[in-house]
């Protein structure tokens, strides 16, 4: 899995990105799984967040803004714990 991080937001490095395929890795889910999410083949889910780059057919997304649709459609439970937002500091 590749990823940068140079600063936060919400707990969460907002430079970290990822591909569909370190998402399924991440998960451990089959790539196919979330190809159709990111197809908006999830029934009922709100739309997948849109790539931040592309690499030739490749798209990297924020992982902040993939974390947060993971969570609003119930499928955040995978994540490990180094990946989830730690929330904010005060």
């Amino acid at each position: 899995m590749t990823y940068d991080t140079y600063s936060t937001v919400d707990g969460v490095p907002e430079t970290r990105r990822v591909t569909i395929a370190a998402i399924a890795e991440l998960l451990g889910e089959p790539k196919s799984k979330i190809d159709n999410w990111a197809l908006g083949r999830l029934s009922g889910a709100s739309p997948w967040p849109t790539p931040s780059e592309t690499y030739g057919r490749t798209n990297v997304y924020d992982w902040a803004e993939v974390y947060a649709w993971l969570k609003a459609n119930g499928k955040a439970d995978g994540v490990p714990a180094e990946w989830k937002p730690k929330g904010r500091k005060r």
